[in-house]
């Protein structure tokens, strides 16, 4: 019987991509060492290799954990402009987990009080553990000077956006709808007389 789940490593614009994906996803072989095809949501098809299969989605989670921090340490900037990565200590009480290409950070542990059953609390879970509640009542995607609203962090946006898409197959446009709806629902609650 064929393992339910996969982790596939694939290329795009020149940079290498992990997902774990249900092996309907997949076109082609579903065997490790072996390649198959992916398409994204705007139907763009991508080559990519079997990485490793198996009936447990937390276990391929965890090895696609381990290849995004083994990738965010032997990470090079290509321009001398830029600060190397930091060395992040790899205890497993205190393992690191790199969000996106950004860079961005977050302990193990606190990525484990996430609820990760579906892809909304896991959104709202994962914006709380990169902003305070506080922030997301105050700022927006885009900021909005009318209402004395800043602008979220883009790169910490586009780190959750990335993680939050690649973990649940979502489209960008759906991330961003949730985290637009967890900034209203914060500024209601910290700001309940004023309108938005």
């Amino acid at each position: 019987m064929d393992d339910k789940y996969v982790l596939v490593r694939y290329e795009q614009k020149a940079r290498t991509f992990y997902n774990v994906l249900e092996q309907s996803n997949l076109y082609d072989s579903f065997l490790p060492n072996k390649k198959c095809f992916i398409s994204d949501d705007n139907l763009n098809s991508y080559t990519c290799d079997v990485i490793k299969t198996s009936n447990y989605e937390e276990d391929l989670i965890s090895e696609f954990y381990n290849l995004l921090e083994a990738a965010a340490q032997s990470y090079v900037p290509k321009s001398s402009t830029l600060k190397p990565e930091p060395k992040y200590i790899t205890d497993a009480h205190f393992r690191m987990i790199t969000l996106g290409p950004n860079g961005n950070v977050l302990p193990a542990s606190t990525m484990n009080r996430v609820r990760w059953n579906f892809y909304t609390t896991a959104t709202y879970g994962l914006l709380e553990a990169v902003f305070s509640k506080e922030v997301l009542a105050t700022h927006t995607l885009k900021g909005d000077a009318s209402r004395m609203l800043f602008k979220l962090e883009e790169r910490k946006v586009e780190d959750v956006i990335y993680f939050i898409s690649r973990k649940f197959a979502l489209s960008k446009k759906a991330v961003i709808r949730e985290i637009r709806f967890k900034c209203k629902k914060e500024f209601k609650r910290f700001f309940p007389h004023e309108q938005s």
